[in-house]
C-alpha cells in the first residue's frame, strides 16, 4: 500500500510540473508576439526581452555583446534573454531557400520545420588577413559566403530560388567558412524571410534566445508560438 501511495504522489508530482512548465512555455512566447505586435510596421529594430522574470522590453539593440553579458549576468553568473526579430515577409529574387526538416532532433523532440529565404549573396573579395574587429567580422563574412555558395545547385527553380536542406547546409563548412553561420546570422540580423512548415505562412518575427552558463553559451532560433527551436547554435565555449 505504501508503495502505491509513493508512486502515486510522484506521479501526481510529475503532471503538476509538466502542466505548470506548459503554462510558462505559453505565456512567455504570447507575451513576446505580444512585445512583436507593438513595433510600427516601419521599425525593423529588434526587441530585447527578459525571458527569466516577467516579460519586459529592455532596449532595442544589435545581438548582445560580451560587455553586454558581463552587465546582466544574474547573481548566479547566468544570462538569459531574447531578442524578438522583426521580418520581412517578402520572398528575394533570386534567392536561397533552406529547407530545415523534421530529421533534426532536439531534446528528444524534432526541431521546427521551416523554409528560410536569403537574398543571393554575391561573392567577396577575401582579405588575406586582419588587423581590427571590423575587419576580422569582414573575412568570417566572406568565407561564409564562399561555403554557403559552393552548397547551391546550378540552376534555380521556376521562382527563382537556389534550394538546399538543412542537411547539406550543415555540410558546407569548408574553406575556414560556415554556411550555416551564415544563415544564422541572417535570422539574427533579421535579414531572412521565414516560412512556418506547419501553418504555411510567412511569419512576422523570431524569438532569438541568448542563454549563456558559467562554462558556455548557446543560442536558439524559435517560430512565434513555439516552443522548440528551428535552428541552435553555440554562442561561445571556455
Amino acid at each position: 500500500m505504501r508503495r502505491t501511495l509513493v508512486a502515486l504522489c510522484v506521479g501526481m508530482l510529475l503532471l503538476a510540473i509538466g502542466t505548470v512548465k506548459s503554462w510558462l512555455e505559453h505565456s512567455l512566447d504570447h507575451s513576446i508576439d505580444e512585445v512583436v505586435k507593438r513595433l510600427s510596421a516601419t521599425d525593423r529594430s529588434p526587441v530585447r526581452v527578459s525571458v527569466r522574470s516577467p516579460v519586459r522590453v529592455v532596449e532595442r539593440a544589435d545581438p548582445p555583446s560580451f560587455d553586454y553579458v558581463r552587465k546582466h549576468l544574474s547573481a548566479d553568473g547566468w544570462f538569459d534573454e531574447t531578442l524578438a526579430v522583426p521580418l520581412k515577409t517578402v520572398v528575394p529574387s533570386p534567392c536561397i531557400a533552406v529547407s530545415f526538416t523534421h530529421l533534426l532532433i532536439w531534446n528528444g523532440q524534432p526541431y521546427t520545420p521551416a523554409t528560410v529565404f536569403l537574398a543571393k549573396p554575391e561573392p567577396k573579395v577575401r582579405p588575406d588577413a586582419w588587423k581590427n574587429e571590423e575587419e576580422r567580422l569582414a573575412l568570417i563574412e566572406a568565407l561564409n559566403i564562399q561555403a554557403l555558395l559552393a552548397l547551391l545547385p546550378s540552376s534555380p527553380d521556376e521562382a527563382g530560388c537556389f534550394n538546399i536542406d538543412n542537411d547539406k547546409l550543415a555540410s558546407g563548412s569548408g574553406g575556414g567558412g560556415s554556411a550555416e553561420g551564415y544563415v544564422f546570422a541572417a535570422l539574427e540580423h533579421g535579414t531572412a524571410v521565414v516560412k512556418d512548415t506547419d501553418t504555411g505562412e510567412f511569419v512576422s518575427h523570431i524569438n532569438v534566445r541568448y542563454f549563456s552558463g558559467r562554462l558556455s553559451g548557446d543560442i536558439f532560433v524559435y517560430l512565434p508560438g513555439k516552443t522548440r527551436p528551428l535552428i541552435t547554435s553555440v554562442w561561445w565555449v571556455s
